[in-house]
This record gives structure tokens, sequence and C-alpha cells, in this order.
């Protein structure tokens, strides 16, 4: 049924646009979750050394503002460091001839096994 004003009555459910969109993933917040999972914007203020604020920070990760080179570069050279120590104990492991003897004695054992089950 029409009303004066020419719109239309609906019946069933009444639809609400919703307030917020769903974020777009930006690359930004992709690196930081790989690198600090499940961090917001305060926690990621030590990544940053105290040079940017969490309102900041929560922008460049929204995408409302475009993160500063001077924070990519901050993070490279963070993640070098980080990825150079563990190379570094990586380095350090022992390495020996291995025991050829404990693999084919456990080859043995496993087609013995075979060989009983049929």
């Amino acid at each position: 049924m029409a009303e004066a004003n020419g719109s239309q009555e609906q019946s069933g459910a009444v639809r609400y646009l919703t307030k917020f969109q769903p974020e777009q993933a930006n690359g930004f917040r992709a690196a930081m979750s790989r690198l600090a999972p499940g961090c917001g914007s305060r926690r990621l203020v030590p990544w940053f050394d105290g040079r940017a604020t969490p309102p900041q920070i929560a922008d460049w990760l929204s995408g409302r503002r475009n993160v500063p080179q001077w924070a990519i570069d901050l993070i490279n050279a963070k993640l070098a460091a980080r990825y150079e120590s563990e190379r570094q104990a990586t380095a350090q492991i022992k390495t020996g001839p291995g025991s050829a003897k404990a693999g084919a004695y456990a080859l043995a054992r496993w087609r013995a096994s075979r060989r009983r089950a049929t």
C-alpha cells in the first residue's frame, strides 16, 4: 500500500546499514600480523622505538594513513638484526656423520614386521 510521500511499507525483517565496514587488508597490517601476531597499536609502539603513537599506528594498520619510510626502514633493520642472530645461533650447531647404522637397522625391522603381517 502506498503512503502519501510515495514510499511503500515493507513487511519482514528491518535491515539497518552497518556503521563500520570491514577493514580492507593492507600490506602493513599483513606484515605486522606476521611479525607480532595479535598485537594492537599499543603493543606495536616498541617496534618503532616510541617514535610513533598508538593512534598513528592504528591509522597505518587501517590504511587511513600511509606508513612513513622511516618506519619501514626501522622494521627492516630490526628484522635483519633478529635473523642475523638466529643465523649465528644455527651456525654453532655441531654437525656429525649421523648414524647410518640406526637408519638401516630401523628399515630392516620395518621390513621384517611387514613380512610377519602377511
